[in-house]
């Protein structure tokens, strides 16, 4: 991916991501794909935890003005979280086994009650 020359933010970034991955990605991944490719600049020692933030945030925002969001954030399993764009909770996933050999359910934080 081509070095832009103005920075995008986390949110931007994460976007631009998540649609060439076309697949959820942790904010891990995330964070580490926007550094690596260059697509923000931060000097943040914890830039996963940073990516995280500013996508909940923006997602609460939205929520509050009543704006559709972009992002969307599922539950892998007891621990895991992963983010995709609103348009991946129509695809179907292929069923991931957990270390018992059960299916994991995926569920969009949208069911999950804080």
């Amino acid at each position: 991916m081509p070095t832009l020359t103005q920075p995008l933010s986390f949110t931007d970034a994460a976007e631009r991501i998540l649609r060439e991955a076309k697949k959820p990605l942790t904010h891990k991944q995330l964070a580490h794909k926007a550094i690596a490719d260059k697509l923000v600049q931060t000097e943040s020692e914890t830039p996963e935890i940073s990516m995280h933030v500013s996508i909940r945030s923006e997602m609460k925002r939205r929520e509050t003005r009543g704006e559709p969001q972009r992002f969307v954030f599922w539950a892998m399993g007891s621990s895991a979280w992963s983010i995709s764009l609103p348009e991946s909770r129509a695809k179907r996933h292929e069923p991931r086994l957990n270390k018992f050999g059960n299916q994991e359910k995926t569920l969009p934080i949208n069911f999950i009650r804080n």
